[in-house]
């Protein structure tokens, strides 16, 4: 509600002026009639009613427009009866009627977003963000921010396996102590998965048997996924590279097929046998592996062999760049 205009509030304090001079007529009426000329000098009770009369009125009419709640007679009868003491009560009260509304529909409680915790769900990586624009492991590397790198660690989980890794052991180096546990949080899920999966086909195995070797095949990529990712290091790589070299004997002793020796070669590859990988992947090309298949790992065979020139060769037939080992990803822009 608007403040009142002037003239309500000019009427209602003279109002109150004059109920408060009555109020001093009848109290001491000697020491106000002393200056007064004789001729405005009268019966001092007299001159009282007549200005709390007029300041009766006066006040009500103005405390009307002023917006005073209540009935009109119900103010006025007590403004008559309680002289000064009445008409600032309905000031007062009018004062508060007055005065600016605050907004009676605000809750009591306000909503706040739950903040990022080490275990929250990943969200897509910012299109305009600094993660996409510098890189998750330039963001890991030289941002001073520490709620940034935390993003960009989880960010990760977004990219291939081997580069999540290799972004998850950086967290692992971090200064603060929330990015190295989420870093170390992060790789051991998925070692724990890796685990159960092979627990998992353990116990098929165990419980139907294979024959067809599928799921020896399926347990020597689980076994060789710890090397390829680089979970294992050192004698327990070795060891994991051996038993997936065992269940896929056991496989191809089952049934021999292209994929089974082109994994086969592969496994040469991670054990840094590369003649025995050569043997494996010439028998996976007979048996009708696919050019792709056989030309990506003839690239890292002959990386391994220190075979320049058969890198080149190899690489040249390698148009899109996501077939080209992550590895060989450097030479290969290095060779154009």
């Amino acid at each position: 509600m608007p403040w009142p205009r002037v003239l309500p509030a000019t009427a209602a304090m003279t109002g109150l002026a004059a109920q408060a001079l009555a109020l001093t007529l009848w109290l001491t009426p000697e020491t106000l009639l002393a200056g007064l000329p004789r001729a405005l000098i009268g019966t001092p009770m007299a001159q009282g009613f007549l200005l709390h009369g007029i300041g009766t009125l006066v006040l009500s009419l103005g405390l009307r427009h002023l917006g005073q709640p209540g009935d009109w007679r119900f103010n006025t009868a007590t403004v008559a009866a309680l002289p000064v003491v009445g008409g600032l009560g309905m000031l007062l009260t009018a004062a508060i009627v007055l005065l600016p509304r605050q907004d009676d529909h605000q809750p009591a409680w306000r909503r706040h977003p739950l903040p990022p915790l080490p275990d929250s769900p990943a969200t897509p990586p910012d299109d305009s963000g600094q993660a996409l624009r510098e890189g998750l492991a330039s963001v890991l590397a030289q941002s001073r921010d520490s709620h940034l790198r935390q993003e960009a660690l989880l960010q990760s989980q977004h990219l291939p396996t081997r580069t999540a890794i290799s972004l998850m052991r950086r967290g692992l180096a971090d200064d603060a102590d929330d990015i190295r546990l989420l870093g170390y949080s992060m790789l051991n899920r998925l070692e724990s998965q890796l685990e159960q999966r092979i627990a998992h086909l353990r116990q098929m195995i165990d419980s139907k048997g294979d024959a067809s070797g599928r799921a020896h095949e399926a347990l020597a990529c689980l076994y060789a996924e710890y090397a390829y990712l680089e979970l294992a290091q050192g004698s327990a790589c070795e060891l994991m590279l051996k038993q997936a070299l065992d269940s896929l004997d056991h496989a191809i002793d089952r049934a021999s097929s292209a994929e089974r020796w082109r994994q086969r070669a592969r496994l040469g590859l991670l054990q840094r046998r590369p003649q025995q990988a050569r043997i494996d992947l010439d028998k996976a090309s007979a048996q009708g592996a696919p050019d792709l298949a056989v030309a990506t790992l003839s690239a890292e065979l002959a990386y391994l062999e220190r075979d320049t020139v058969g890198v080149g060769e190899t690489l040249a037939t390698l148009a899109d760049h996501r077939h080209v080992p992550p590895r060989l990803q450097s030479l290969r822009e290095f060779w154009q």
